[in-house]
């Protein structure tokens, strides 16, 4: 058994969503712990893509905004921004 370490989640599945078994594996590990639950990554191209989601990508990009906050005891959440940015090069033309 674990006692006194901090532990790293890095989930696919927000913390506020629909309670999956890391959430409860996070809650068992959190007795005796300090855990670290970090939301999924959105990639800003995101809101060009998926116009009917952009309330829920709004959400999170406030979440972010605000911080890490902590839903339980020793259970903290860090909602993550995106990894993907929009990188554009001008392609060379030929002479």
């Amino acid at each position: 058994m674990l006692k006194n370490e901090n532990i790293i989640c890095a989930s696919w599945v927000d913390w506020d969503f629909i309670p999956l078994i890391m959430h409860h594996m996070m809650r068992g590990l959190a007795k005796h712990n300090r855990v670290l639950y970090i939301d999924p990554v959105i990639a800003l191209t995101s809101f060009l893509t998926y116009q009917t989601g952009r309330p829920y990508l709004s959400k999170k990009m406030r979440k972010w905004r605000d911080g890490v906050k902590q839903a339980e005891e020793n259970i903290y959440i860090l909602p993550s921004t995106h990894t993907c940015s929009v990188w554009t090069q001008q392609a060379e033309r030929p002479n």
